[in-house]
């Protein structure tokens, strides 16, 4: 089965050094899965070396709010209507992730990051409503593996389901707003995920603060800086603030 890759990001945001640093260890790792990189609100001005860039509108403000992550479901529609993918399956990536090795072949159902974090989410009433099939509600994100025409058919209502849960403000955690969203649309097309945890190393790390108890702060750091040491003996995390080191010594020609 063939594999395809997609990260969303914003231009002019530091997803867009996050979205470098990945495609800098896609190479690293001598991944061979190709890479889409969906660039909202304008081209991308870091390096996206060996991906495709595809940019689409920003939808930040889609409900007349102000909420970047609509531009994930949102882009994917777009990614389908002008250049959809061609292989079996697509990995959904989150920018602030970095692969150490290829990846393994894709599985043989939907699978997802399991987020025990989430699952308090999934039992408010006001969230249940939102859907005919609460029974189905897993607390699974990104990484998320999906068939390709699975993931096409849940985009609009992963976008729906989105709007409509900042509609009843039913989570106190904005953040995660989107990924129930795409919980509650898959939900609704029954479609049932194998929960795993794949973002905590030792082959991909999603180094967001706090998840794997890892607190590295992304928003510190000044690209292309040298980073802060580790502040940690975990060797996922020590090996990804060498990765990053080593990227920016290159981006400094140092």
């Amino acid at each position: 089965m063939s594999l395809r890759l997609v990260v969303s990001i914003e231009a002019g945001t530091s997803t867009e050094w996050q979205a470098s640093l990945l495609c800098y260890s896609l190479m690293r790792a001598g991944e061979p899965a190709p890479l889409t990189v969906l660039c909202a609100g304008g081209p991308a001005t870091e390096p996206m070396a060996g991906a495709e860039v595809i940019v689409t509108p920003s939808y930040r403000h889609l409900d007349g709010g102000n909420y970047a992550p609509f531009n994930k479901p949102c882009g994917i529609i777009d990614w389908f209507r002008v250049s959809p993918p061609g292989e079996d399956w697509v990995l959904l990536l989150d920018p602030d992730m970095v692969l150490f090795a290829p990846l393994p072949p894709p599985p043989d159902v939907p699978t997802g990051e399991y987020y025990p974090s989430n699952k308090a989410d999934l039992t408010e009433p006001h969230v249940r409503a939102l859907t005919a099939h609460p029974n189905l509600l897993q607390p699974v994100g990104i990484p998320l593996w999906l068939p390709r025409d699975a993931l096409r058919a849940v985009a609009p209502g992963w976008r729906d389901q989105t709007v409509a849960l900042r509609r009843v403000n039913a989570l106190h955690d904005a953040w995660v707003v989107e990924m129930v969203g795409y919980q509650l649309a898959a939900a609704d097309l029954g479609i049932r995920h194998r929960c795993t945890i794949h973002a905590c190393g030792p082959n991909l790390l999603h180094y967001a603060p706090g998840i794997c108890g890892m607190w590295w702060r992304k928003h510190r750091y000044k690209p292309w800086g040298v980073p802060a040491p580790a502040g940690s003996s975990n060797p996922t995390l020590v090996a990804f603030v060498e990765l990053l080191g080593e990227y920016a010594a290159l981006r400094r020609g140092s």
